[in-house]
């Protein structure tokens, strides 16, 4: 796994605010608004273990079955609260997992943790028409990386 690639591609996050959160069955998305001057949206998808991390203690994470209010609900409230989760840094793994900083004091880590059930995939989205720019990685459980360019109109 080439951890380079996956920053220079995840490193376009940063300098983007985390505008939602969903959670549908195993599959959690974050849905990034871009920084100033940029048009469309950035989301990305999760169907392996992740933690979101506030101030050195895990705040919600995919494990969160039983919890009193649920992810999705303690999500929403965090990025509420928050004001702007803004993408400070990126750093990865060999393995397809990644760190991204943001803002706030807070963290998400993705940890994919098994050689056949793991996947992410980040899709992004210019306004008014596809770029150059546009397009999706997916990573997949053996840990190949693929980015798909969506062709500009």
């Amino acid at each position: 796994m080439d951890s380079k690639r996956l920053i220079d591609v995840l490193g376009r996050l940063i300098g983007s605010s985390v505008a939602s959160f969903d959670q549908t069955l195993g599959t959690v998305e974050f849905i990034f608004r871009p920084s100033h001057g940029q048009k469309g949206e950035h989301r990305l998808q999760i169907e392996c273990p992740w933690r979101f991390e506030h101030n050195d203690h895990v705040f919600a994470g995919s494990d969160d079955l039983d919890a009193a209010l649920t992810v999705e609900e303690r999500m929403r409230q965090m990025i509420r609260n928050s004001g702007s989760l803004k993408v400070e840094s990126v750093e990865a793994d060999q393995f397809a997992g990644f760190q991204l900083a943001f803002s706030s004091n807070c963290r998400l880590a993705v940890m994919p943790t098994s050689s056949t059930q793991m996947s992410w995939m980040l899709l992004f989205a210019g306004g008014g028409g596809a770029t150059a720019n546009d397009g999706h990685l997916s990573v997949k459980a053996d840990a190949t990386v693929q980015w798909e360019a969506i062709e500009p109109l």
